[in-house]
């Protein structure tokens, strides 16, 4: 499955490691994502400005391919924003505040911008602003919640709201199925302009893997086991 976001970042699948803090998206698992085609999102933005540019270089001795920056703008962030910049990293994303101061010095840079937000109406937003990309987030996301609706209620709306701008996906999606499920339909106005934010579960960082690209449109999936008799509920374990 290839989506615009996938061509404009140069990633093989349409699938963002969501940032999780420096003790689970820390250097080797965002590598491990973006080898493994994704867009692996470091989040060490708790690290004293010296250590974070060394974690956005170990991050650069792990891979050659694309992978993002997350920095929440609840914290004071300007001397990490202007480390991302000077180490040109590929994507810088933003969360709970305003991302416009930073926008402008970043396009100037030649990073990309992603912000991530619970609402159509703050989509629209920042969309103005020139942010390349709007994450939408569900409530069913961990961390920091701005989604007050359901990732699947709430991303069709933002498509049509910033087209023809890429939308990421971010609440509840875990495995090929969530990832179809948030796909445009084939009719929509916008068709394949939704990518999916992925929390990759922490035991994958000693596999180096991310999940595994999704079944194309239609394609069968594992029918599920029978049902008991009425008569002999299911066993727990």
């Amino acid at each position: 499955m290839k989506t615009n976001l996938c061509h404009m970042l140069g990633i093989e699948h349409p699938i963002i490691a969501a940032p999780m803090g420096p003790d689970l998206t820390g250097p080797d698992l965002v590598a491990a994502v973006s080898n493994a085609g994704g867009l692996g999102i470091l989040q060490a933005q708790l690290c004293p400005p010296p250590l974070f540019r060394q974690e956005i270089r170990r991050v650069r001795a792990l891979t050659v391919r694309p992978f993002g920056v997350n920095l929440i703008l609840h914290f004071p962030v300007e001397d990490h924003v202007a480390v991302c910049l000077e180490e040109r990293v590929p994507v810088l994303s933003f969360f709970w505040g305003d991302p416009m101061p930073y926008v402008g010095r970043a396009h100037a840079a030649g990073v990309k911008v992603f912000h991530q937000v619970g609402s159509v109406a703050e989509a629209e937003r920042v969309a103005a602003a020139g942010i390349e990309v709007i994450v939408a987030q569900g409530v069913e996301a961990g961390g920091h919640i701005a989604g007050q609706v359901s990732t699947l209620a709430l991303i069709p709306r933002v498509v049509d709201a910033v087209a023809p701008r890429p939308v990421v996906a971010a609440g509840g999606i875990a495995d090929g199925r969530g990832v179809v499920a948030v796909q445009p339909a084939p009719s929509a106005q916008a068709p394949g302009n939704t990518q999916n934010a992925v929390p990759i579960p922490p035991r994958l960082q000693q596999r180096g893997v991310a999940p595994a690209a999704p079944p194309p449109r239609g394609a069968p999936t594992a029918a599920a086991p029978p049902l008991p008799p009425a008569d002999h509920p299911p066993s727990i374990s």
